[in-house]
């Protein structure tokens, strides 16, 4: 199991540097009233596959570390429902696709930004935050 943990928690590190990439993308777009291109739905996309990647490589964390005794602790099962919320989030990024570049921009900026803020409180929920711990490699 801590091999899940590991490769959840490196992961976590390149969700974090799309997500920063996607926020300043769409902040320039929808403050610049710049047209909506490819490099802004591919960062959209990668943001939200990558935070679904996360969300199944930790609900099998969970799962399997609850059989094999974990059990069920309240901070796993709170992270797990801000963690679904902000993938929820995520996936609303795409709103507004026959409304125009600006309110694309605009949409995703916003859905993304509350997705990263429901990220950053669910990970400060955990044990010792866990942001700049990574299993098994320190």
């Amino acid at each position: 199991m801590p091999f899940v943990l590991t490769l959840h928690s490196i992961m976590r590190w390149a969700t974090v540097i799309v997500a920063i990439a996607a926020l300043i993308k769409f902040a320039i777009g929808w403050l610049g009233k710049k047209p909506y291109d490819n490099s802004a739905k591919g960062l959209r996309v990668a943001y939200t596959s990558l935070l679904d990647i996360q969300l199944v490589i930790g609900g099998f964390y969970l799962v399997i570390g609850s059989l094999i005794g974990a059990g069920f602790p309240s901070y796993r099962i709170t992270h797990t429902v801000f963690m679904v919320i902000a993938v929820a989030l995520a996936h609303l990024t795409s709103l507004g696709k026959d409304k125009g570049d600006t309110i694309r921009y605009r949409n995703g900026f916003l859905f993304l930004l509350a997705s990263v803020l429901v990220v950053l409180i669910s990970v400060s929920l955990l044990p010792g935050g866990r942001w700049f711990h990574i299993t098994g490699l320190f």
